[in-house]
């Protein structure tokens, strides 16, 4: 096997650390150098980056949600020069619009192998169910959609963290099926979260992420307003910040809901697993267009029950029954309901939350998902020894047990 120089393209430092780092320092590992493609670094993220053994490399930024010609063209011969400067060979690509930009930057500078991830595909593609897509939402999603189909045409393979969004991009021909892979998410460090026993009394409900509303949120503040009428003693925990997407909670909100006593609310907070420690049952009840939600898999390995959202990505987390609930998108009443049942049944807490751990570790462990990324790209010093036989279509997961439903 011969080393690699290799790009690594995210949207931001942030998430780069939070969702790449364990593969950084794998293909570290490798003997392959690894140059981590960032629209900017703080001091404190270059320092992690760099210790993780990768060159951190700003480019220009992206706008999330706006398709500028001459901004989106800028980006991509940024990323064509900075390509060319450190003679990269291999371009890996994670997100909606890297994935398009390094994907083409990568041809038009010479790259040999490129390779995006979907991560799930946000804002663009999250449709509010009972309602129609807004003008701008749809434009965009057929500009990306033209874009996926050229950008992808350079790709060897293109790694889906669900089954949903693999056949969507192959049943509109956004690409070939012989190159669509699915993995099983972005993985969880199973040493990092380690299984706990859960809270028991009082009933702890906790939900993480971005504060937008396509997020659950709402429906979890509306569900514990329900629940709360008849379990006083039951607490509701919101973690995450404010965000700058337009479908944003402004603060205001989310401390109007604090001070009426509905939910406890830290805020941002670098110590997610011990909030998850000293919880009793997770909730996601997303309706974004997710990947593989991280939070959802945290909460697994630590061994949480889960509540989330009949959705893509989403519903991965979830063997109905064993492990958790799945509920109607936008259902507050479900979600109280499926609520309910742990607070009346405390001993499907630890029970399901056991079956959730078991799940971590059976597909979701890091070391697997990173081991046979790498291996499908040519990265292992011994190539052929796939830790996980990852189905490429819901048939296939259905035929194999790995996807139920």
């Amino acid at each position: 096997m011969n080393h690699k120089k290799i790009a690594l393209i995210g949207n931001a430092a942030e998430t780069l650390i939070r969702f790449r780092l364990d593969l950084i320092r794998d293909m570290v590992q490798q003997g392959h150098q690894v140059y981590a493609f960032s629209p900017s670094y703080t001091d404190q993220q270059y320092d992690v980056v760099q210790k993780a053994g990768a060159v951190p490399v700003a480019y220009s930024k992206i706008d999330r949600s706006g398709l500028n010609p001459l901004r989106e063209a800028g980006v991509i011969f940024s990323l064509k020069r900075l390509f060319q400067q450190h003679e990269i060979s291999l371009v890996l690509s994670y997100f909606v619009k890297p994935s398009i930009y390094g994907s083409i930057a990568a041809k038009l500078a010479g790259v040999k192998y490129s390779y995006s991830m979907i991560a799930g595909l946000g804002y663009s593609f999250t449709r509010e169910p009972g309602k129609s897509i807004d003008i701008k939402r749809s434009a965009l999603r057929s500009l990306l959609s033209v874009m996926f189909r050229a950008a992808f045409r350079h790709n060897q393979k293109v790694f889906f963290q669900n089954p949903d969004d693999l056949d969507m991009f192959v049943g509109r021909n956004l690409l070939t099926k012989e190159k669509a892979f699915r993995v099983y998410g972005s993985g969880v460090h199973l040493d990092r979260f380690e299984f706990s026993n859960p809270i028991a009394e009082p009933v702890t409900f906790i939900t993480t992420g971005r504060l937008i509303k396509e997020k659950g949120f709402i429906e979890f503040v509306e569900a514990a307003s329900l629940i709360k009428k008849k379990y006083s003693n039951c607490r509701f925990i919101l973690l995450g910040g404010t965000d700058d997407n337009p479908h944003s909670i402004d603060h205001s909100t989310v401390s109007e809901w604090v001070n009426e006593g509905i939910i406890e609310w830290p805020g941002k907070v670098n110590n997610v697993g011990e909030w998850l420690c000293n919880s009793s049952v997770f909730v996601l009840a997303s309706y974004y267009r997710e990947g593989t939600p991280r939070s959802a898999l945290e909460a697994m390995a630590i061994g949480r029950p889960i509540i989330t959202t009949d959705h893509p990505g989403c519903r991965e987390t979830v063997v109905e029954g064993e492990n958790g609930f799945l509920i109607p998108v936008q259902d507050s009443n479900a979600l109280a309901t499926a609520m309910e049942r742990f607070i009346n049944d405390p001993s499907l807490i630890l029970k399901y939350g056991q079956k959730s751990r078991q799940m971590a570790e059976d597909l979701y462990d890091v070391r697997k998902v990173n081991r046979f990324m790498m291996d499908e790209m040519g990265l292992l010093k011994v190539e052929g020894c796939k830790l996980l036989v990852v189905p490429t279509t819901r048939d296939h997961a259905k035929e194999r047990g790995w996807f139920r439903r």
